[in-house]
């Protein structure tokens, strides 16, 4: 068994001291540490909040162009179609009909 020397009381009070110095100021850091990191953690599920929004906006966007494009009725009748197209212009191959 390990005895210690014997301490004054002086001694003992400082160390007593500075053993509850050392435990506040840990208390003080981690304190900030962890307020810091629940902030930057905010940040983060806001910004992917605000980016789940904007892209569910433009995911409904593109569903609604796809819903109307397939739900239009083009005016058009089948020979209409065809008296309109024009020969291409293109010079470096055959002659290409395109609609106007």
């Amino acid at each position: 068994m390990m005895h210690f020397p014997q301490l004054s009381l002086r001694t003992k009070l400082i160390l007593s001291f500075l053993i509850v110095i050392g435990g506040i100021i840990s208390l003080i850091f981690g304190s900030r540490l962890i307020k810091n990191t629940l902030i930057s953690q905010a940040k983060v599920n806001h910004d992917l909040a605000s980016a789940r929004m904007v892209f569910n906006e433009k995911l409904n966007d593109v569903s609604d162009i796809v819903s109307l494009t397939a739900a239009r009725i083009s005016p058009i009748k089948d020979d209409d179609k065809r008296e309109n197209r024009l020969p291409s212009r293109n010079s470096n191959g055959p002659m290409r009909s395109r609609s106007v």
